[in-house]
């Protein structure tokens, strides 16, 4: 069975695994290659032990490098209306993202 853990990050939790790829809020400071560790992490399994943090789990912890400092998801337009009163607003909106692959889970 392939080790995978759960983690916190940017107030969400993810399932990770080596060699996945995962979208994160934009970080400003990031660059191309640059390491990022987590040690937030809820939950490891590793040849089927499972492991459950409460709410950490000690010793635990998640590398991943930065593949994409930065991207950008699809853009979403918000319309509101002002019944009776012919008035339009419409307003855009592109979240950004950082692109990071995941390398090391140790449970």
């Amino acid at each position: 069975m392939p080790t995978y853990a759960v983690i916190k990050a940017d107030g969400r939790e993810y399932k990770v695994a080596e060699g996945d790829l995962l979208d994160l809020d934009f970080r400003r400071n990031a660059a191309e290659g640059d390491k990022i560790s987590f040690s937030d992490v809820l939950m490891t399994s590793s040849d089927g032990k499972v492991r459950v943090g409460a709410p950490t789990v000690k010793g635990a912890g998640v590398e991943a490098e930065v593949v994409s400092p930065l991207k950008k998801g699809p853009k979403l337009i918000g319309m509101k209306r002002v019944l009776r009163n012919s008035i339009r607003f419409k307003q855009g909106h592109r979240q950004k993202y950082t692109t990071v692959r995941i390398t090391s889970v140790k449970a």
